[in-house]
């Protein structure tokens, strides 16, 4: 670039490196323990953060795939009573809905209803994972009651207290019932806290420390002590005292909280941490507080031993002081050249983050610099600039944004991948929509849809596609997961609880109930963007599809009048656990295949 009139002609870089050499080598000693010592605290800030961050995340996580279903369940159940969908005076009908909602979330240790007489009826998990129906009368149980009276004035379902019930611990959601402005009882969903404490145990062996939830600043909802009840837990204290858990960290922590002015301190944004000292020992704890849960806060958290992250601080503090004296000495003339090369590079890095979000409107020029290569950089910047704001107006900046977002802006590799696949399709379809008109047609489908795809969303499933009244799901893309067959039985039976309820709701409106066959097969597909360059669908391709497919439409051959037929290949039967019920069927021909496909037949 030619120079421009009135300005300087740049000093080379390598000049100006060559005059500040002399500098560098009084002071090489001192930069290097200085940089050692600052990577040292950088690293054992960042180990401690990201476990901290671990911890917490994984914590949060699971607590919301444990809870979430039993506010779901709570929510739906309550929803078709009130609606006159669901009657509680019917009790078969009544008895097979809690059963179902019981049977499709398995985080739900109980799920119950109680009247306004305090006549409880609920569907209960054994310890043995069966579920059994229990009617008990609650009004002579006081806790029972004031949760009761609580829910009763309440407008809208919540998270209640924690409380003790026939020798469990429980998490609970509660949601008030009315039917035309009329009070008629409370739906409740249980989770115990004892599987929270497994979810705890299992973070703090892979991640070391010891993590725990807290509730408010005095008791202790789950730690990995928990996972079987504590002789203190009963109706009056469901929880255990900080101060009497048998974790020394968390005795010294209750001390902490106890006392009004200790605040902890602000740690990455999100955590108060503490540092406790026991003997000779030190230890760092972090808690992060949430009211998702309730009006009582749940402190999510971890405390992990000092000697375990700090240990390269240690180790460079002592060569630190050696070179402290060399650094002092040099850092007037350090500081007069970091300035002089990273003040343009600061500015060049913060443009160029700009231009990472496509933020072109906010981006100024850069300056010109008295060091040549600074001025060449900067010049070679401002042309960029120029040519991108150009073309800015030809491309989609949203998309462009997203795409630079995921994956560090990488696109979407199509891959190879064992997934399992789902299809399900309406039985008579056509008889069914005959005499209806299309907006009618158009909203028998829509809603029917929606029930199967809450199911296969509930359970981590990603829909490829609606194919006119069929419905395509896989499991195990984007998002890795180890579980996928029995989250697709899993959602394959939530299907069939949800539509014996909608049915029950369409034979009340005077329509035709809707049956549906599902199919559910595992296997390797191609997974990724498929499509030409103007039309780009992230979907699956292969056998494995195509098989699922024909498996669904084997059903025909199994209809006995259900309300769902789900058959499974022998792949799928392999992997389910025992608290599934599934028959041989047989082997059979499919189109496609010169083998024959294994397939049973999924009950509950």
């Amino acid at each position: 670039m030619a120079e421009q009139p009135g300005t300087s002609r740049p000093i080379p870089i390598s000049l100006t490196l060559a005059a500040s050499i002399g500098l560098l080598v009084a002071i090489a000693v001192g930069v290097v323990f200085w940089t050692q010592w600052s990577t040292a605290q950088k690293n054992t800030n960042e180990l401690v953060s990201q476990r901290a961050n671990l911890y917490a995340d994984q914590i949060l996580k699971e607590l919301d795939a444990q809870l979430q279903p039993a506010r779901h369940q709570a929510d739906f159940i309550a929803d078709r009573i009130q609606r006159g969908l669901l009657d509680p005076a019917d009790t078969k009908l009544f008895e097979t809905a809690l059963i179902s909602s019981l049977a499709a979330a398995p985080q739900i240790i109980s799920i119950a209803f109680l009247n306004t007489k305090l006549l409880s009826v609920s569907a209960r998990r054994t310890a043995w994972n069966e579920v059994r129906m229990f009617r008990v009368d609650r009004s002579a149980t006081p806790h029972i009651v004031a949760a009761y009276r609580q829910t009763e004035a309440a407008k809208t379902g919540f998270w209640g207290e924690i409380i003790f019930v026939d020798g469990l611990t429980l998490v609970n959601r509660r949601v008030p019932v009315r039917r035309n402005g009329k009070f008629i009882g409370v739906v409740a969903a249980l989770i115990s806290i004892t599987e929270v404490s497994n979810l705890i145990d299992k973070f703090t062996k892979s991640l070391g420390g010891k993590g725990f939830v807290l509730y408010g600043r005095d008791r202790v909802l789950a730690h990995p002590i928990l996972r079987s009840a504590h002789a203190s837990q009963s109706v009056k204290t469901p929880l255990v005292d900080l101060r009497a858990i048998d974790d020394a960290v968390l005795n010294a922590l209750a001390v902490r909280l106890d006392d009004p002015n200790d605040k902890g301190m602000s740690f990455a944004g999100r955590f108060e941490r503490r540092d406790i000292t026991i003997g000779k020992d030190q230890f760092a704890t972090f808690v992060h507080w949430t009211n998702a849960f309730g009006g009582t806060p749940w402190g999510i958290g971890a405390w992990l031993n000092s000697r375990d992250v700090d240990v390269a601080q240690r180790r460079v503090l002592q060569a630190g002081y050696i070179g402290l004296a060399l650094l002092l000495l040099s850092l007037v003339a350090a500081v007069i050249v970091a300035k002089s090369v990273s003040r343009p590079v600061q500015k060049l890095t913060e443009a160029a983050n700009k231009i990472g979000s496509l933020e072109l409107s906010e981006i100024g020029e850069l300056p010109h610099n008295w060091i040549k290569e600074l001025d060449d950089q900067a010049s070679a910047f401002n042309t960029m600039l120029t040519g991108l704001r150009s073309f800015e107006t030809y491309v989609p900046k949203s998309l462009v944004n997203r795409l630079i977002k995921r994956a560090g802006g990488a696109e979407v590799v199509s891959e190879e991948k064992n997934l399992t696949v789902l299809f399900t399709d309406i039985v008579g379809f056509t008889t069914m929509s005959e005499g209806q008109s299309a907006k009618d047609v158009a909203a028998m489908i829509n809603e029917h849809l929606a029930i199967l795809g809450k199911c296969v969303e509930d359970e981590g499933g990603t829909i490829d596609k609606y194919i006119g009244d069929a419905l395509m799901a896989f499991w195990g893309a984007p998002d890795e997961q180890a579980d996928t067959a029995e989250r697709a039985c899993r959602a394959a039976l939530a299907m069939k609880s949800g539509l014996a309820i909608d049915n029950h709701a369409r034979a009340a409106a005077g329509k035709n109930r809707i049956r549906i066959r599902v199919g559910i097969h595992q296997g390797p597909v191609l997974v990724g963007n498929i499509g030409a360059p103007g039309r780009i669908n992230y979907t699956i391709i292969g056998d494995t599809v195509n098989t699922a497919a024909r498996i669904e439409a084997l059903g025909k051959e199994f209809d006995e009048g259900d309300d769902v037929t789900i058959l499974i290949s022998g792949e799928i039967a392999r992997q389910m656990g025992p608290a599934f019920n599934a028959e041989a069927a047989g082997d059979f021909s499919v189109k496609g295949r010169e083998e024959k496909v294994e397939v049973h037949r999924l009950r509950a």
